[in-house]
């Protein structure tokens, strides 16, 4: 008869993970996938909110709130680890030229803010860097790619009936005040559209792979 003698120091792994830690954890990264995922058809139904300027906001408040339980899950445990790619440095190294651009153009607020933050100015540079720094910290695990690959899938398939119902019915079907024409999108434009549409086709062959 063998008796089996599981050593001390995994049995005091199994006993110390803080569900506490992984829920908060868990909340950080599901306000990021919640975030993206519903990032394309998002807008506010009035003519004075620019699309690109409130997708812009929503992503501003999903990172500060992923941010907050993911620090207090940092908190909880301890320890924080840090998977940093060469890209992300990179990246870093031109948001740092935009802000040095910004700050010698002469005309700082324009080139820092513009008028809603568009995609062009230096601050709007910095928040990539940020959500791009967030990503690789929270963690990356196989399940979040996949209810982000999810959300997306509905969120295309939401487009694809919107528009085609517009496509169908008129301009006037479904316009909510803001979609003027047939070629009027949540996403902000009819190329913007295309895009998304194609890079719905990648990550669906990404997935498939």
């Amino acid at each position: 008869m063998q008796e089996q003698f599981h050593p001390s120091s995994t049995i005091d792994a199994v006993n110390t993970v803080d569900k506490v830690e992984m829920s908060l954890k868990s909340i950080a990264q599901n306000v990021l996938v919640i975030t993206f995922g519903l990032l394309p058809i998002f807008f506010i139904p009035v003519v004075f909110a620019p699309f690109g300027y409130t997708k812009t906001l929503l992503v501003v408040f999903g990172v500060f709130i992923s941010c907050i339980f993911f620090s207090l899950s940092v908190l909880r445990s301890g320890s924080i680890t840090i998977r940093a790619p060469w890209a992300l440095g990179g990246f870093w190294g031109v948001a740092l030229m935009a802000v040095i651009s910004a700050l010698l153009s002469g005309d700082a607020l324009d080139t820092f803010v513009g008028d809603a933050l568009e995609v062009q100015t230096a601050l709007f540079i910095l928040l990539l860097a940020a959500v791009m720094s967030l990503i690789p910290i929270v963690g990356q695990t196989k399940i979040t790619i996949m209810r982000l690959y999810i959300i997306l899938t509905g969120t295309a398939i939401l487009l694809g009936v919107f528009h085609l119902l517009r496509i169908v019915f008129g301009a006037d079907f479904l316009s909510l005040g803001v979609f003027t024409t047939s070629t009027s999108t949540p996403l902000g434009g009819w190329n913007d559209l295309g895009l998304f549409f194609g890079l719905g086709i990648l990550l669906s062959l990404v997935a498939l792979e």
